[in-house]
Parts: structure tokens; C-alpha cells; sequence
């Protein structure tokens, strides 16, 4: 069966794999609208979901002042906590990545380590966007 953007390749081995290189907590990619699409295994699913709809919020807030300031797109944002940072770059269609790491994290490491990932397997982490109309319409097309 050939993965289509709407039925992302299993990609949990690379996050673990990063999860493993950078020694971080653990790593999600996530759609723009909150959906968990992909956990490394040091992460619950529950976890992951809260993560992930957390995350996307800080993406979606980073794209608006980008917008707003016309500062090209989002490309990465940084939050710092006193034992962990977490750390979102775009990744593929309407998706990105985010990575929970040790307070003693080299962040450029986590970074660089993010991207190339990113370009690695980025088109398997996108997603389309969900279809309201079919919502709106109580399931119903057209």
C-alpha cells in the first residue's frame, strides 16, 4: 500500500531514534490542528495527544506573529522551562515536529538534529487539512 499524506508512513523509528541520539524526553509530529501523528515510545498516547494539541498551539501562535510582522514563515520556536525545553519545527504539509529536551540539551543539536529528520521523512508527517464542510453538514456530503 503507497502512503498518501493523508495516511502517513510509520515513522515512530525515527523519532525514536532521535529521541535516542539527542537523549531528549521523547518527540511528536503533530498536524496544525492539534492531531497527534506520530510518538517516540518514551511517550504515552495520552501524553502525546496533550502534547501534541499543546504544541500546535504554540506553533499556530508563532505562524500568526510571523504573519502579522511579515517575518516569513514559522520555521522554529523555542520554549524554555527550568528543567526542559521544548522545541517545534515545521515539518512536512501542515505538520510539525516537536521535541522535548533536558534543560542540558545542546539546543543547536536539537535543532540541526530536528531538520535533518525533517528532510528526511517530512513528507510522511504531513496531513490535509480536515474536511469541515462534512462536520458542518452532520456528516453528509455536499
Amino acid at each position: 500500500m503507497s502512503e498518501t499524506p493523508t495516511t502517513p508512513m510509520n515513522v515512530d523509528w525515527a523519532l525514536d531514534d532521535l529521541v535516542e541520539g539527542l537523549n531528549a524526553l521523547c518527540a511528536v509530529a503533530v498536524s496544525t490542528d492539534g492531531m497527534l501523528i506520530q510518538r517516540s515510545r518514551r511517550i504515552s498516547r495520552d501524553s502525546a495527544d496533550s502534547l501534541a494539541a499543546r504544541a500546535s498551539s504554540l506553533a499556530s501562535i508563532a505562524r500568526g506573529i510571523s504573519r502579522q510582522f511579515g517575518s516569513g514563515p514559522m520555521q522554529q520556536t523555542i520554549v524554555e522551562m527550568k528543567d526542559a525545553y521544548l522545541v517545534i519545527t515545521a515539518a512536512g504539509s501542515n505538520a510539525c515536529l516537536a521535541v522535548l529536551a533536558d534543560v542540558n540539551a545542546d539546543l543547536g543539536q536539537v535543532g540541526y538534529e530536528m531538520n535533518r529528520l525533517v528532510k528526511r521523512v517530512g513528507a510522511h508527517l504531513g496531513s490535509q487539512p480536515r474536511d469541515t464542510t462534512a462536520a458542518l453538514n452532520g456528516g453528509l456530503e455536499g
